[in-house]
C-alpha cells in the first residue's frame, strides 16, 4: 500500500465550530486507498493517531519581521519550526510516495525535489485568480497577500498536479501555463445529512444569509444588503436573518429588523424555514460550501455570478442571479410579489438535483482517488 503524507493547516474535523468536512470528505477517501499520516496546526488535542497537531506560533511582531524577508504575512501565520521538523522527520521514518498539501499558506512546507516522492497541491482559493480579477478590496487584505501569489506559482510549477476547487480557477491557471496537470476538485456535500425539506411560510418573506464573519468577503456582502437593501426590510412581510460565525464583526453594519444569530448549532432550520438564500459577494475566491448546503436542503438561492464559481448553476434554471445593487433589489421585489411558491419551488428542484449529481460525496471522493492514480 502507498504511503501520503497529508500538510494541512486544520485538521479535518467533519462535524463542530472548527469543522472542515470538504478536507474531511478527502481525508476519509485517501485512508481508504493508502496508508495516511498527516501534520496539522490546531491547539487542541486531536484524537487520530494518523495525525500530528501542532499549536501555532506566530505574533504580530514575528510576522512585520517575517514580511521584511519576503514571507507573506498569511504564511507567518502558520511558520512554525516544530512543524518543519515533522516534515523532515515524517520523510525519514514515514517515507511517503505521496504528499498532498491543503492550501497556499502550507506550500512553505514543500521539501525539495524527492526523487519517487509525487506532490499534489490542493489550491482551495488561487490568489493568482483572486489578484488578476481585482477580487481583494480592503487594503487590508491586500497587505496580507503580499508575495503570497509569487509563493502560490512557485507551488504549482512544482505540483505533479494541482486541484482547484472551482473550474474558472482551472481555466486561469491552464491558461497561464504555470502547470498542465491542474484538476477541478470541489468539496461534496453529505445529502443525508443536508437533506430536502423546504418548507416556508410564504405568509412571511424570510430573507436568509448565513456566513462566517471572519472572512471578509462576507462581511461585505453585509455592508452591500444594508446599504441597498434596507427598505425591504421595514416592510412587514419581509423578514431578515442573519446566521453565521463572529456575527460581532458585523453588529456595527446592522440593526433594526434584522436577526442575527451567531454560533448555531444546527443551520439546516434555518434553510428549510427561510423563503431565499441570498450571497451577494462579490470579492474573494473559492468555492462557497454554504451554497452547497442551501441548494441541497432546497431553499431557492439568489447570488452573484462570482459567488456561482465552481458551481455553473443555469441562471432561472437553477438559481437567481443578480450583479448588481439594482439587479439583487428587482429580483427580491419580484420574490416578494409571487402570489405562491411553485416557480421558487421549481428553481429549488433543479438546484438541489444538480449538486446530489456533481458534488455528492461519493462522486467527489472517486475524482480525488481517480486524479491522484491518474498522476502517480
Amino acid at each position: 500500500m502507498k504511503k501520503i503524507l497529508i500538510l494541512s493547516y486544520r485538521y479535518p474535523f467533519k462535524l463542530g465550530p472548527h469543522c472542515s468536512f470538504g478536507q474531511n470528505i478527502f481525508y476519509e477517501a485517501l485512508k481508504t486507498q493508502y496508508d495516511v499520516k498527516g501534520i496539522c496546526f490546531d491547539n487542541k488535542d486531536i484524537n487520530d493517531n494518523n495525525f500530528i497537531s501542532i499549536k501555532r506560533e506566530s505574533n504580530i511582531l514575528k510576522k512585520i519581521f517575517k514580511l521584511f524577508l519576503g514571507i507573506p504575512i498569511r504564511q507567518t501565520h502558520y511558520y512554525s519550526k516544530k512543524f518543519r521538523n515533522a516534515v523532515k522527520r515524517n520523510l525519514s521514518t514515514f517515507k511517503p510516495d505521496i504528499i498532498y498539501i491543503e492550501h497556499t499558506v502550507m506550500v512553505q512546507y514543500i521539501p525539495r525535489k524527492i526523487p519517487g516522492v509525487k506532490l499534489f497541491f490542493f489550491n482551495d482559493e488561487s490568489i493568482l485568480f483572486v489578484k488578476a480579477n481585482r477580487l481583494i478590496k480592503t487594503a487590508k487584505e491586500k497587505i496580507k497577500n503580499i508575495f503570497m501569489e509569487v509563493r502560490e506559482k512557485k507551488a504549482i510549477i512544482r505540483s505533479d498536479a494541482v486541484f482547484t476547487i472551482s473550474n474558472q480557477e482551472k481555466d486561469f491557471l491552464v491558461g497561464k501555463g504555470y502547470n498542465r496537470d491542474v484538476e477541478f476538485l470541489p468539496y461534496g456535500i453529505d445529502s443525508n445529512y443536508f437533506y430536502y425539506n423546504w418548507k416556508p411560510d410564504f405568509d412571511k418573506i424570510k430573507i436568509l444569509f448565513l456566513a462566517n464573519f471572519i472572512h471578509y468577503p462576507n462581511r461585505e456582502a453585509i455592508k452591500f444588503i444594508t446599504k441597498y437593501l434596507p427598505h425591504l426590510f421595514n416592510q412587514k412581510q419581509i423578514e431578515f436573518i442573519i446566521v453565521g460565525r463572529n456575527t460581532k464583526k458585523i453588529k456595527k453594519y446592522v440593526g433594526g429588523k434584522v436577526l442575527i444569530y451567531d454560533n448555531v448549532p444546527d443551520v439546516r432550520e434555518f434553510y428549510w424555514n427561510s423563503t431565499i438564500f441570498i450571497a451577494p459577494l462579490f470579492y474573494g475566491g473559492g468555492l462557497r460550501i454554504k451554497i452547497l448546503e442551501a441548494a441541497n436542503c432546497g431553499i431557492p438561492i439568489v447570488m452573484s455570478s462570482l459567488a456561482n464559481n465552481g458551481f455553473n448553476f443555469v441562471h432561472k434554471k437553477h438559481v437567481l442571479i443578480a450583479d448588481s445593487p439594482s439587479e439583487f433589489l428587482d429580483t427580491l421585489n419580484y420574490i416578494t410579489s409571487l402570489k405562491s411558491l411553485e416557480y421558487l419551488h421549481k428553481l429549488s428542484m433543479n438546484a438541489r438535483q444538480k449538486i446530489v449529481s456533481e458534488f455528492s460525496i461519493e462522486i467527489i471522493q472517486n475524482k480525488l482517488i481517480n486524479y491522484i492514480q491518474k498522476y502517480s
